[in-house]
């Protein structure tokens, strides 16, 4: 396994589910749900790895707003869809997506469209055991959150959820949770930029596009811990397909609005066929 340290500092521990987007010293999260950590010292050290090297979907949300870009609602996977996903996988799957999409709402302050969301992720946090993260005291929380502090407290509630099925020994739910956010995210940020040239206002939102993708090995890397799990598998094979793709992006620095149209391609074909 091959791993990839240029971008990001692996000194993260697997518990960190969302890496915040804002700065600032933040107060200890506890967890209501206390369970017991049934993963062996060495995986929590090889997952350790891999997942410090998986950008969170909202460092990228941050800069939309900065560039100029509009609010779009219509980039987002639609809130409606939540009621449909039955099975562990579609739960999973979602809720990564509804993370980033939550990521993308949170920077616009949209706060009618933030308590559309996380109903629905309240909802998969219940089928997926996870509840306590986003329990009710939490969503009252969010109702009144502005600015910097929705993202901040989107990152302490999915580092909770990661954390608790870490505990539970179901990593591999978390894995494909977390590909759901990267894939989301990445896709609304491609979207978004549409063809508008690179400039000084977007520069930083086209350089995350790129340590995005450069983080699609580490994405596979995860995934491949525990490709015995049948919907970690499933993810996997939709990824695969697009290996070139993704990695010839990931040698290309300067990726400017020219060098999107196949990103795009890829990232429409993958989230349609996983949500």
């Amino acid at each position: 396994m091959k791993l990839k340290f240029s971008h990001f500092i692996p000194v993260l521990t697997i518990g960190m589910f969302f890496l915040s987007s804002c700065g600032g010293k933040k107060e200890e999260v506890k967890d209501e749900q206390i369970t017991k950590d049934t993963l062996k010292g060495q995986v929590i050290a090889d997952v350790s790895l891999i997942r410090a090297n998986i950008p969170s979907p909202t460092s990228i949300s941050k800069g939309f707003n900065k560039a100029g870009y509009p609010y779009m609602k219509n980039l987002l996977n639609p809130s409606g869809k939540g009621g449909s996903y039955a099975s562990k996988y579609q739960a999973a799957f979602g809720m990564g997506a509804y993370g980033a999409d939550l990521g993308y709402i949170g920077a616009y302050n949209q706060n009618g469209d933030a308590s559309e969301y996380l109903t629905q992720v309240s909802k998969l946090a219940q089928q997926l055991k996870i509840e306590s993260a986003f329990d009710p005291a939490f969503l009252q929380k969010m109702g009144a959150a502005k600015g910097d502090s929705i993202n901040d407290m989107l990152d302490q509630a999915f580092a909770k959820a990661e954390r608790n099925l870490r505990s539970n020994d179901r990593m591999a739910t978390a894995a494909i949770v977390i590909a759901g956010g990267w894939i989301e995210g990445l896709h609304i940020a491609v979207e978004a930029i549409g063809s508008k040239p690179k400039d000084d206002k977007n520069k930083d939102l086209y350089h995350e596009i790129y340590v995005h993708v450069y983080a699609f090995q580490n994405v596979q890397d995860l995934l491949h811990q525990y490709e015995k799990d049948a919907d970690c598998k499933k993810v996997l094979d939709e990824l695969t397909p697009f290996n070139a793709v993704f990695n010839d992006y990931a040698n290309a620095p300067n990726i400017g609005d020219k060098d999107l149209g196949r990103l795009k391609d890829a990232l429409n074909t993958i989230r349609t066929k996983l949500l």
